[in-house]
Order: C-alpha cells, then sequence, then structure tokens
C-alpha cells in the first residue's frame, strides 16, 4: 500500500470519527474566547506585569520597551528622558503586599520619547530600600 493510500485512509478515518457540528462548536467558542482575552488585555505582557500583585505603577501610557530598571531608556527605536512635568524626580514607589512574591515596592518613573511626543513608564520590583513617597499633585508643573 503507497504512502498516498495510507494518508487517505487515515484523513478519511479521521473525518469520519469526529462530529462535525460538535467540532465547529467547540472550536469557534474557543476562538471566541481567545479574541475575548486579547480584547481585555490579559495575554498582554505589559498589563500583566502591571496588575502583578495588586502594587501598579500605572504609566502614563505603555511600558517602555526597554528599560534599564525603572529607568527610561529607550521606547520604540526612540530615547527616553525621566518626565518630572508631574513630580520632581518622575519617580515614585507603588507597594506591593508580598502574595506570591516577597514584599517590597516597584520604584516607578515615567518616561517621555522623541522629544516629549511619547510617553511611557519603567518600573523595578525592589525588596530592600527606601521607598520614593508620591507626592500630591496640584496641576503645577515642577521644574
Amino acid at each position: 500500500m503507497a504512502a498516498e493510500d495510507r494518508t487517505r485512509l487515515l484523513a478519511e478515518g479521521i473525518a469520519r470519527a469526529i462530529d462535525r457540528r460538535a467540532f465547529l462548536k467547540q472550536a469557534s467558542t474557543t476562538v471566541f474566547a481567545l479574541i475575548a482575552a486579547l480584547v481585555l488585555g490579559r495575554l498582554s505582557e505589559g498589563k500583566a506585569l502591571a496588575d502583578d500583585n495588586g502594587c501598579s505603577c500605572s504609566p502614563p501610557g505603555p511600558y517602555c520597551s526597554n528599560c534599564r530598571g525603572a529607568d527610561c531608556y529607550m521606547h520604540d527605536g526612540y530615547m527616553c528622558y525621566i518626565n518630572r512635568e508631574f513630580y520632581p524626580t518622575g519617580c515614585w514607589s507603588s507597594y506591593c503586599n508580598g502574595r506570591g512574591r516577597a514584599p517590597g515596592y516597584y520604584l516607578c518613573c515615567d518616561c517621555f520619547c522623541n522629544g516629549g511626543s511619547l510617553s511611557c513608564g519603567c518600573r523595578d520590583f525592589r525588596t530592600t530600600g527606601t521607598p520614593v513617597t508620591r507626592p500630591v499633585h496640584t496641576g503645577n508643573s515642577a521644574s
């Protein structure tokens, strides 16, 4: 028996064994669930990082594509710098309660890139050191 005949018989056997209606229903349900998950951002790495153990940095845009710890470096090929528009240091701390990891905090920094036309943020998890408090934003720019 030739390989082509064996392949054809195997394919016919599988086609007869599968209930097409149930297969299409399950496939459409799976595709819908995947699309819904993508829309909600649950499969996005940035969103997963932002929801880590209830502590979040909430950057002014997405997380930068290339950080050095919490320091701004690059985003989408553009050089980035600390944005001090809202906070004197441009950085603050977000405490974490320790579920699933050691208690600590994220050092979060706002960044601007491409001369200020792009905004993003960087963060670094720390278990030691002195956290930076986030000053109350009054609406005035800090120099």
